[in-house]
């Protein structure tokens, strides 16, 4: 069992782990702008000197991007790690390996700031979340865009069949 196996599979045992609803256009539209709302606020951040938030408003509006995926397809799951292993168990075949360890990254230097007062992050990895936020969620938005019935089907159908096997 992989790492993504288990967290998943830890995920199905979790009360607000993964749930499916019906594919919901509006819950989508609200999250990508909520997504597009963190960027904005990442770029205020920025003009103000506040670099820890700006890393972690550009983390939220990748979380924010994707979580506007799973509700175009009809998957609720309120629980962060589990939201990013199903999208990465999902909807692989649409984003390519660099974009999950990108998110992965967000993620840890967001934990890392928000958690930690003793914790950093380099110049150059502050300047790359940024430029690399704006264009994930773009990238996001064009795979909503271009999701077909029969993709969305497909990922129902996988998680169906994983909700069939709940511990």
């Amino acid at each position: 069992m992989t790492p993504s196996d288990r967290r998943i599979s830890w995920c199905l045992r979790q009360k607000k782990g993964i749930r499916m609803e019906e594919p919901n256009d509006g819950l989508c539209k609200s999250y990508l702008k909520e997504a597009n709302d963190s960027l904005v606020s990442m770029n205020a951040n920025m003009k103000a000197g506040l670099r820890k938030w700006v890393i972690i408003t550009a983390y939220y509006a990748r979380y924010h991007a994707i979580y506007a995926l799973l509700r175009k397809a009809g998957i609720k799951s309120e629980i962060h790690d589990c939201s990013i292993a199903l999208v990465k168990y999902l909807f692989s075949g649409i984003f390519d390996r660099e974009f999950f360890a990108e998110l992965e990254e967000s993620k840890e230097q967001r934990i890392n700031l928000q958690y930690y007062t003793n914790r950093t992050v380099s110049d150059s990895d502050y300047e790359r979340n940024m430029t690399s936020s704006r264009e994930f969620v773009l990238r996001v938005e064009k795979a909503i865009d271009s999701l077909t019935f029969q993709e969305i089907s497909r990922a129902r159908e996988r998680l169906s069949d994983l909700l069939k096997k709940r511990p």
